[in-house]
């Protein structure tokens, strides 16, 4: 479990366990505004929408290989499974520390390892999932 620094928990498919998740970010379009009848003679700047990129999960497994297959394989037939999807980062124990929520998540790109470790577990380099914000918990563990 020590390489293992985060789980990444997709609703109705499964737990995946890895070692970095990259991405858990969100940037704020900004814009500038001065109303027709200011006094001032500058334009304050205002918080537009919401952004994020994309996350990048890495060397990873999921003991589940059936159901993350499928999910990742849905995308080549042109159907795209939105799904929530819960990133905890865990400490030495394995307890979460801090957790973040992925809405409506799909799978962008798939990168497996050439070596399976097992018949029913999937591991792979990374696994990149687009998605339409992410939600830091303020729940802290």
């Amino acid at each position: 479990m020590a390489e293992n620094n985060f789980k990444v928990s997709v609703k109705d498919v499964a737990d995946i366990y890895c070692a970095a998740v990259c991405g858990l970010d969100n940037e704020f379009d900004e814009i500038a505004y001065r109303a027709g009848d200011s006094v001032i003679y500058f334009k304050p700047k205002v918080t537009g929408l919401r952004k994020s990129g994309d996350v990048t999960l890495k060397d990873g497994k999921c003991e589940n290989a059936k159901a993350l297959q499928e999910w990742v394989d849905c995308v080549k037939s042109g159907t795209i499974q939105r799904k929530e999807v819960t990133v905890s980062l865990l400490d030495e124990s394995g307890c979460a520390v801090q957790t973040w929520t992925l809405i409506n998540a799909w799978t962008k790109k798939f990168a497996g390892k050439e070596n399976q470790p097992e018949k029913d577990t999937l591991a792979f380099d990374f696994l990149l999932l687009a998605h339409e914000g992410v939600m830091e918990c303020s729940e802290k563990y």
